[in-house]
């Protein structure tokens, strides 16, 4: 009852004041894990996998999985947000995915249908995060973990202002370990993280690791076609209009119909992937948007056209074989930088540019914008299929300079080299 009459700013501080208290209490419980995983070989790491699309750590696991101190094993665990049958469908396609390419992966759903207890029966030295968002069960978030050496690296290139969200929660104030992308993402940490961000560690983006090692052969994704054409993938955005959005990107409901016509315009010159935000099937099969019917038939085209194709996990690969993008996404700002070809970013209205952090904004000064249909005609006519890129040395330049990592090793490399010289005390 007395809580209804406590001011809300006093709140604040005071689950602030909790927060400091909690992270002082990590920090002890990460310092006595670091003396003790110091006495004993192999490491146990554990990696916990909610969706393929937001994975990171591929370079990373194989280096220690290399390395005969470590023990690494990725747990598929279940993404809860959307319903049980949509959980099936992502945990099936990470899994296949991740046997596919060769990791030691092992689903925490067993065979009656209760959830393995990583803590327990792994016992892992080490975890590693991929998201911040409570978007999996408990067992398989930090408080579970507070005496753990827990990791996390962002699942986005970061480019918005959700510095909160983003510097604040739980995930980036209890890890042992949060690696960030540049410097100014640590500046950032220091300003909005109750912890100052002494945490972080710059070590750049792993998620582009493999866009960035010129010994990287990325396998075949795109479809034959009986003439070569340019590759061009289109990203939407998962934000559709809706209550209490915290950004507001997603062109979707407004390019749908446009794009699938495109497809058959430039049906000579290019093929086309649609590359959707994991999110946005979901959402477009709420009754009140297009319903489950029209999405799957949506969706279905996209997949089985001639000059077509639909992405939904993994997507370096796809990203390594396109010659261009047309996107919304705010993660896709930075990170598409990695392969120097063309990008177009989709404006949703003029309050889009306010939602971006200064990196983000510089970034659009450095691409092309699309502000209709018109815009998007041009950039696949005249800079894709013609070859006319007016931003190409602009954009190389802002890659070199101010994306890529501070010296000659990929981010995966920095974070291996981090933890061994932490384990070797």
């Amino acid at each position: 009852m007395l809580k209804r009459f406590i001011p809300l700013s006093i709140k604040r501080k005071l689950k602030a004041f909790q927060i400091q208290i909690q992270i002082k209490k990590v920090k002890n419980a990460h310092a006595h894990a670091l003396i003790s995983v110091r006495t004993h070989q192999p490491i146990k790491v554990a990696f916990f996998l909610v969706l393929e699309s937001i994975w990171k750590y591929e370079h990373l696991y194989f280096l220690l999985k290399n390395d005969s101190r470590f023990q690494p094993i990725v747990f598929v665990c279940p993404f809860v947000t959307y319903g049980e049958e949509n959980m099936q469908i992502e945990m099936k396609r990470a899994y296949d995915s991740f046997i596919q390419k060769g990791y030691e992966v092992q689903t925490t759903q067993l065979k009656n249908g209760s959830w393995l207890d990583v803590k327990e029966s792994f016992q892992p030295d080490i975890v590693f995060f991929t998201s911040p968002w409570k978007i999996s069960l408990n067992q398989y978030y930090i408080h579970h973990y507070l005496d753990t050496l827990s990791c996390y690296v962002p699942y986005g290139f970061n480019s918005c202002d959700l510095y909160q969200t983003h510097y604040n929660e739980d995930m980036q104030n209890f890890c042992w370990k949060y690696f960030v992308e540049t410097d100014f993402h640590q500046q950032l940490a220091r300003k909005y993280s109750l912890r100052k961000g002494d945490n972080t560690v710059v070590t750049g983006f792993p998620g582009i690791d493999n866009l960035m090692d010129k010994s990287y052969v990325p396998q075949q994704v795109w479809k034959p076609q009986t003439k070569l054409k340019k590759h061009i993938i289109w990203a939407p955005h998962h934000t559709l209009p809706e209550k209490d959005n915290m950004l507001d990107y997603a062109t979707f409901l407004t390019y749908a119909d446009l794009f699938w016509q495109l497809t058959e315009k430039f049906k000579d010159e290019v093929q086309f992937c649609f590359k959707p935000h994991p999110n946005l099937r979901v959402k477009l099969n709420k009754p009140e948007v297009w319903g489950k019917e029209k999405t799957d038939t949506y969706f279905k085209q996209w997949e089985e056209g001639e000059n077509t194709q639909l992405n939904e996990g993994d997507y370096i690969d796809l990203f390594l074989g396109s010659d261009a993008m047309i996107h919304d996404s705010g993660s896709f700002v930075l990170e598409y930088f990695a392969t120097e070809k063309p990008v177009m970013f989709l404006v949703n209205n003029e309050k889009s540019f306010q939602q971006f952090n200064q990196l983000g904004k510089e970034a659009l000064q450095n691409m092309y914008l699309g502000y209709n249909q018109e815009d998007i005609i041009h950039f696949i006519e005249h800079v894709v299929v013609q070859g006319n890129d007016e931003f190409m040395l602009k954009r190389r330049k802002f890659q070199r300079e101010v994306l890529a990592p501070g010296n000659t090793r990929l981010a995966s490399e920095n974070i291996y080299q981090i933890l061994c010289e932490e384990l070797k005390g």
